[in-house]
């Protein structure tokens, strides 16, 4: 991805053309005064492409590093924590709470899907009133027996009569990717 980048990098900024009066970027940039059209296209059209570049670097670098969520429950506390997706040092962030706090925890839909994406499933609760979600994607066979475990450390798991469907499709469909 690195050479792909130079490599266009390299054919944007030196290469001559057309559309800047026969002449590259860096020359435009070099020699054109700072009033001409031709000099404002070309720094306005240089700061997109680098800002663009730069993205895509950041999201090419940022998936080479650990992401996940962990869930840890005993009879006093529910503790979840995550690594930030923005987080480039793979530090852990943490959040306690009291079961009292904890209420309506169930397997459900955190993202409705579009004709491309799937929907997306995972765990939701209330924590006093405000709505959580957490471990996205996961599937429903393991969403069914982690609210069984969680149920019996006393937590608020009302029961889901939707649950098993969805545990059946998602079986039958990985019986049928090879």
């Amino acid at each position: 991805m690195t050479v792909a980048a130079v490599a266009m990098t390299y054919y944007v900024v030196f290469r001559p053309h057309d559309g800047f009066h026969g002449y590259s970027w860096w020359w435009t940039i070099g020699h054109d005064h700072a009033v001409s059209e031709y000099f404002i296209g070309t720094v306005l059209g240089a700061l997109i492409y680098f800002g663009g570049l730069g993205c895509a670097l950041l999201l090419g670098v940022r998936s080479l590093f650990p992401s996940g969520e962990k869930l840890h429950c005993d009879r006093s506390q529910l503790t979840v924590s995550k690594i930030p997706w923005i987080s480039f040092r793979g530090r852990w962030t943490t959040h306690v709470f009291s079961l009292a706090q904890v209420s309506e925890m169930k397997y459900g839909l955190i993202r409705r899907g579009t004709a491309r994406d799937p929907s997306i499933y995972g765990i939701l609760f209330l924590v006093d009133g405000n709505r959580r979600k957490i471990l996205r994607r996961i599937g429903a066979p393991e969403a069914a027996r982690l609210l069984r475990g969680i149920k019996k450390l006393g937590l608020d798991v009302p029961h889901d009569p939707d649950i098993l469907p969805r545990m059946q499709m998602a079986l039958e469909d990985r019986r049928s990717k090879p």
